[in-house]
């Protein structure tokens, strides 16, 4: 493999992640050095991320019996204050920032690959089908994705994390300075079940401070387990627990497992 073969093989990886972070994201969680690789001048109106975030915000504010009919076609732009403006463009950035560092990762697979003896001849074969076959680079990427890392599954949990993320902090901004809980799901992991229940499943949740909770930081992606900490969007990889505020004048109801007027 030369020089020549393994810059095509980045380039690929790295224009298909800036595709893909344009299509979900939109334009402006995009730096102009991004939007002129891909040659893109028009501005994404409405990107699927931003939806998630006015979809978290719709659901907020509505009986949990009406918000689970809602469907994407249902969700469209919505008015939002300067703040939440702020909120949704800081998060979308922080998502398209943690892209790149996939590709960075499928890199090290690669070079890996490279430097790896027991691999050496199924990689130098893969590419070698580049020149002899006529096979295109994203036939190459395809093949060695499937020998040298689960890279789609890596990226799949990267969209799947900041996806809750931001379908909270869509609902966080419609509760608006309120105390707020999380739901904690019966297959929940020990981390939520520690960090928001008061004596597990079941158990009265932890009333937060929006302030304090995010405080804490949005999520805890780039943190090792043993540092992840409560906060609004997904505490963990596939995170499922949702974020509610509470109403002032109830209490919690061991029977009902839920807050009510008593």
């Amino acid at each position: 493999m030369n020089l020549d073969d393994y810059e095509k093989l980045k380039d690929y990886v790295l224009r298909n992640h800036i595709d893909y972070a344009w299509s979900v994201l939109g334009t402006f969680a995009l730096p102009a050095s991004d939007l002129k690789t891909l040659g893109v001048k028009e501005e994404k109106e409405t990107s699927l991320y931003d939806k998630t975030y006015y979809f978290g915000m719709l659901s907020a504010s509505m009986p949990f019996d009406e918000a689970k009919k809602l469907r994407p076609k249902d969700v469209s732009k919505l008015p939002l204050t300067k703040q939440e403006k702020e909120s949704l463009k800081f998060i979308t950035q922080r998502t398209y920032q943690h892209t790149p560092n996939q590709g960075k990762g499928i890199f090290k697979d690669i070079s890996r690959t490279i430097d790896t003896k027991i691999d050496e001849d199924t990689f130098k074969g893969r590419l070698s089908d580049v020149v002899r076959r006529d096979r295109s680079v994203k036939q190459a990427i395809g093949d060695l994705g499937r020998e040298t890392g689960a890279w789609e599954r890596d990226l799949g949990r990267l969209v799947e994390t900041e996806f809750h993320t931001a379908l909270q902090m869509g609902r966080l901004a419609t509760f608006k300075g309120k105390k707020i809980y999380k739901d904690v799901y019966s297959q929940a992991c020990r981390y939520c079940i520690k960090f928001y229940t008061s004596n597990g499943i079941g158990s009265e949740p932890i009333l937060f401070d929006d302030d304090k909770l995010r405080a804490n930081g949005v999520d805890n992606v780039g943190r090792k387990p043993r540092d992840w900490k409560p906060v609004v969007g997904a505490t963990h990889p596939f995170c499922r627990c949702n974020l509610r505020a509470y109403q002032e004048g109830t209490e919690w109801s061991d029977e009902k497992r839920s807050f009510i007027f008593m």
